[in-house]
């Protein structure tokens, strides 16, 4: 899961990145560590990475991981191509961040 930085000292996930990823030490701060500026995964000592760890996970009171959204006017999925359009890039860049 991604996040984003949303001022000198928060980060922004998604919750289900942080309950269900006992993988990574579920939602115990001490077994999480930020890397700001990472592009690949591969490459966590990279000069453009900066690690930080986590000293607390807030998690909204109102969460509810099995209830699902409903789509209405004004809350919409984001626009994604037909799933067998082909692009008229290819070998082309491009930068998700979710």
């Amino acid at each position: 899961c991604g996040g984003s930085l949303f001022s000198d000292r928060w980060v922004v996930s998604a919750a289900h990145c942080i309950l269900f990823d006992a993988e990574c030490g579920g939602n115990n701060p001490n077994t999480w560590t930020v890397y700001l500026g990472l592009h690949s995964q591969n490459n966590l000592s990279a000069s453009t990475v900066v690690a930080r760890s986590v000293n607390r996970i807030l998690i909204h009171e109102r969460y509810n991981g099995t209830k699902l959204v409903s789509f209405i006017d004004y809350i919409q999925p984001v626009c994604l191509p037909p799933r067998f359009q082909k692009f008229p890039y290819p070998g082309k860049s491009c930068f998700i961040s979710g």
